[in-house]
């Protein structure tokens, strides 16, 4: 009797749950058969401090943009591109988005016209809406192979800066929040995607709660960062990097004479790493911290030490810096007058 009410219950159960069609699931096939040639896999700079040197990125133009999430990584002088293909390709840093946290990169070989997502046909997305996620978190996919799927939902589009207990982050728009669990080393630069295939966002970089210390799932919208990434391509970069000095002039300022201490400057592209702030200090003040790492300054990227000397050589005394730093895995803004 108690196997036959467990096959009963086992029969009930199965007739709610939904049913997928084999139709449904050729569909999804092919939407990811399109999709995932889009995407590349990243390599450049990183495994400092925990840092990946590994990311992923996904092609805006059929001229070989690649577009994906501002960060370390891309330190390197010429990060590496993995197409679905398993061709190796060189790319050049562009452009950045501070307001978005985007970077545009491109392609320095042949292959063109690329597939593309096309941004013009990027979706809205709202609460309830179904989703694939495509990314190579945890360097899954090296070669040829594609990049990670995961499918979920969207649960809500709000302001991530408004959110209970997360740090400031760069953001200025609201952003989805998935159900799954997305925003994975290496994931920031994918993309979710539409049940159709339409572009709906970008996965960010990997943000937790700062009292909750959970991690948060989401993506920033396409519809968003479209008219960013045209900007950017174009030549008008919102935030446009600046090239870093060779050799700093002898009057040049110097981090510490603002209060902060950074760990040794070895070469030309040393991340602005915090490794002390000294009491009574204009950093000590701005709210700076012992391991932050210091990713924009005034809307610009900041890719070494010799990039945030010369920022603060080049203000003038009076002048307000704001500046991005990345901290426990969150965002923080800060801000600061030259003394």
């Amino acid at each position: 009797m108690r196997l036959i009410l467990q096959v009963l219950l086992l029969a009930a159960v199965t007739a709610c749950l939904p049913h997928v069609s084999h139709a449904a699931e050729n569909d999804s096939q092919a939407t990811l058969a399109e999709a995932l040639p889009k995407l590349v896999k990243l390599y450049g700079a990183g495994g400092f401090r925990g840092l990946e040197g590994y990311g992923t990125g996904f092609l805006a133009s059929p001229d070989g943009h690649v577009v994906t999430s501002w960060g370390p990584l891309l330190d390197a002088d010429r990060p590496v591109a993995v197409l679905g293909d398993g061709r190796r390709v060189e790319a050049k840093l562009v452009g950045a988005d501070s307001a978005s946290g985007l970077a545009v990169l491109k392609l320095d070989g042949p292959g063109a016209p690329f597939p593309h997502f096309d941004l013009a046909e990027a979706v809205d997305l709202a609460p309830g809406d179904r989703i694939f996620a495509l990314s190579n978190m945890f360097r899954v996919a090296a070669g040829d192979e594609p990049v990670s799927v995961m499918h979920g939902m969207i649960l809500a589009k709000a302001p991530l800066s408004a959110r209970r207990g997360r740090f400031e982050t760069s953001l200025d728009a609201p952003v989805y929040f998935l159900d799954s669990v997305t925003n994975n080393p290496g994931a920031a630069g994918g993309v979710i995607i539409s049940l159709d295939g339409r572009i709906g966002g970008m996965i960010g970089r990997e943000l937790r709660g700062e009292s909750t210390e959970t991690w948060i799932n989401y993506a920033v919208p396409a519809t968003v960062i479209a008219e960013r990434i045209g900007l950017v391509i174009a030549g008008d970069e919102i935030a446009k990097p600046n090239p870093a000095d060779a050799d700093a002039p002898d009057n040049a300022r110097r981090p510490i004479e603002v209060g902060l201490v950074m760990i040794p400057d070895v070469t030309a592209r040393t991340p602005a790493f915090v490794s002390d702030v000294l009491d009574d200090s204009v950093a000590i003040s701005a709210g700076f911290k012992r391991d932050d790492l210091i990713l924009f300054g005034n809307g610009a990227p900041i890719r070494s030490i010799r990039e945030l000397t010369t920022l603060l050589s080049r203000a003038e005394r009076g002048d307000e810096i704001a500046v991005i730093v990345r901290r426990d895995g969150g965002l923080v803004t800060l801000t600061f007058l030259i003394p």
